[in-house]
C-alpha cells in the first residue's frame, strides 16, 4: 500500500478549504524551523503507532484538537490519538528546555532561538494540518498521510524512558497564541 501511495498526486488545496488560514507561514520560518517540523511531525508517527488502527482522518482529528489547545481553547472531547500525540508534543517541549539548561558549552544557543512558544508550536502545527490535506487521499481509512509522514520519522525513547521529575512538568499554553 505504501507504494502505491507514492504514486499518489498530492491534492490540490482550496484556498477555501485551508483550516486555519489566519495563521500565515513563511518560507523563513519553516527553513528556520524545519528541526521543529521533523520533530513535531514525528510525535504525530509516534502518536499513531501507539493507537492501533489509527488512520488519516484520526490525525486530522488529533492536529484539530492541538490547534484548539494552543489557541487556548479546550478541545470538546479529544480522541485517543489526539491526547497521545498532545503528551508526545509536550515530552518534546520539556526535553528542549531540559537540553537548553543542560548546556554548558561557549557556543550554546541563543535562548529565544531555542523557545518553544506557543506561537512556534502553532504554526508548526497548522503547516502539518495542510500537509495532511494535500497527502491524504479522502479514503475513508487512509494512511497515505501517516505514511508521508512516516518517511521523515526521527524515533525517539518512550517518554517513560526519558522522564525524570524536572522533566515531567507539563507546559501550559500561556493563552492564545498572537498569529498574524
Amino acid at each position: 500500500m505504501r507504494e502505491a501511495h507514492k504514486h499518489e498526486r498530492p491534492r490540490a488545496l482550496d484556498p477555501a478549504s485551508i483550516p486555519n488560514a489566519d495563521i500565515e507561514i513563511p518560507d523563513e520560518f519553516l527553513q528556520e524551523n524545519e528541526w521543529l517540523v521533523v520533530l513535531l511531525g514525528s510525535a504525530v508517527v509516534d502518536g499513531a503507532q501507539q493507537v492501533p488502527g489509527a488512520k488519516d482522518l484520526d490525525i486530522r482529528e488529533a492536529l484539530e484538537s492541538l490547534m484548539l489547545f494552543y489557541r487556548g481553547r479546550a478541545p470538546e472531547a479529544a480522541g485517543p490519538l489526539a491526547e497521545t500525540v498532545r503528551a508526545r508534543v509536550e515530552d518534546i517541549r520539556a526535553r528542549i528546555v531540559k537540553a537548553y539548561e543542560a548546556d554548558t558549552s561557549e557556543d550554546k544557543p541563543d535562548a529565544g532561538a531555542m523557545q518553544l512558544t506557543d506561537e512556534r508550536v502553532l504554526r508548526v502545527v497548522a503547516f502539518l494540518q495542510r500537509l495532511e490535506l494535500s497527502h491524504n487521499n479522502g479514503r475513508a481509512f487512509s494512511r497515505a498521510y501517516l505514511d508521508f509522514l512516516t518517511q521523515f520519522h526521527a524515533p525517539m525513547p518512550a517518554v517513560e524512558e526519558f522522564s525524570t521529575t524536572e522533566a515531567t512538568e507539563t507546559v501550559e499554553p500561556t493563552g492564545p497564541a498572537n498569529i498574524p
